[in-house]
């Protein structure tokens, strides 16, 4: 799961830029990871969880979070990592919740 959100700077940043533009420090028990000048919309935000792989010129693979998505929920359920990511004005917490689906209560 970490490989997963750590790809996730590395696509935001891109190769050339790794060494100048990602950086991380522990904080405690927390891991905090940052790249520099990399900031993501509202627009973007939005889209987490869209079903596609491409956009409509067949570019950007993993363009609408759905690793970040996977690998945060499951860090949260197995490991009880608190999930946090920032951009610009926003920010997104990663979070369980109880629903019932069918008749039967899933939590």
């Amino acid at each position: 799961m970490l490989r997963d959100l750590l790809q996730n700077f590395y696509d935001a940043v891109g190769a050339g830029q790794w060494h100048n533009r990602f950086s991380h420090r522990l904080d405690g028990d927390m891991l905090v990871m940052k790249a520099a000048d990399t900031g993501f919309s509202y627009d973007w935000l939005v889209r987490i969880g869209a079903s596609t792989k491409r956009d409509s010129d067949g570019k950007y693979a993993g363009y609408f979070g759905e690793g970040f998505k996977i690998a945060s929920l499951c860090a949260l359920r197995d490991y009880g990592w608190k999930i946090e990511m920032a951009s610009r004005d926003w920010e997104l917490e990663v979070v369980t919740g109880e629903v019932e689906i069918d008749g039967r209560h899933l939590g």
